[in-house]
């Protein structure tokens, strides 16, 4: 498959295959090995497939933007991700409208997003929030949580390209399932975030 990139790409960020794998099939993505054996493209969009949590962000991303970071209008960050309290529900989509960062402590500082209507705020964990304890520390600062959206808009913003991202609440991080539990429901998901995909206007 030979791609001709063209500047205006539309670049989909996801941390697992099945998150996509709508989007890749309703948009006829093909697999673009010269560039990266995670890329999927059409002439207008690729989604890449960087991996769970930053370090893979920054590995992955960081080696894609060096090559194509100025050939791509805007990145688009979507996935699951764990509600910290009840302004979410459950296998809901949201937009959202900045994220935070969760090491051992929260971060004071915010990166901004842009935004749809009815955004929430989002801050990214190094480790799965696997803990009550944790998620009710993290619920003050943000409404989800998840493990690659910090890296996503810091690497995007060192390019000028800005970022929209929307997440689907696939469970509840007080409460956390093993990411075994959720595979069964992956296909549902991504058709949920590609019906998202189609119905919003990222202008």
């Amino acid at each position: 498959v030979i791609v001709f990139w063209i500047l205006g790409m539309e670049l989909i960020v996801v941390a697992y295959k099945k998150e996509a794998q709508s989007i890749i099939q309703n948009l006829h993505l093909e697999k673009t090995e010269q560039i990266s054996p995670f890329i999927y493209s059409n002439q207008n969009t690729s989604v890449l497939i960087c991996g769970k949590g930053v370090q893979n962000v920054k590995k992955t991303l960081s080696s894609f933007l060096k090559i194509q970071g100025e050939n791509i209008s805007r990145i688009i960050n979507t996935g699951i991700a764990g509600k910290l309290n009840d302004s979410v529900k459950l296998f809901e989509v949201y937009p959202i409208k900045k994220v935070g960062l969760y090491t051992d402590v929260v971060s004071t500082e915010c990166k901004n997003l842009e935004i749809s209507e009815g955004a929430k705020s989002c801050i990214t964990s190094l480790k799965p929030v696997s803990n009550y304890r944790i998620a009710q520390t993290l619920s003050p600062f943000a409404d989800i949580v998840d493990m690659e959206l910090w890296s996503i808009t810091e690497l995007a913003n060192k390019y000028n390209i800005p970022v929209w991202a929307y997440k689907l609440i696939s469970d509840d991080a007080r409460y956390p399932v093993s990411f075994d539990e959720l595979k069964g429901k992956m296909a549902l998901f991504s058709e949920k975030l590609f019906d998202y995909y189609i119905n919003i206007s990222f202008n």
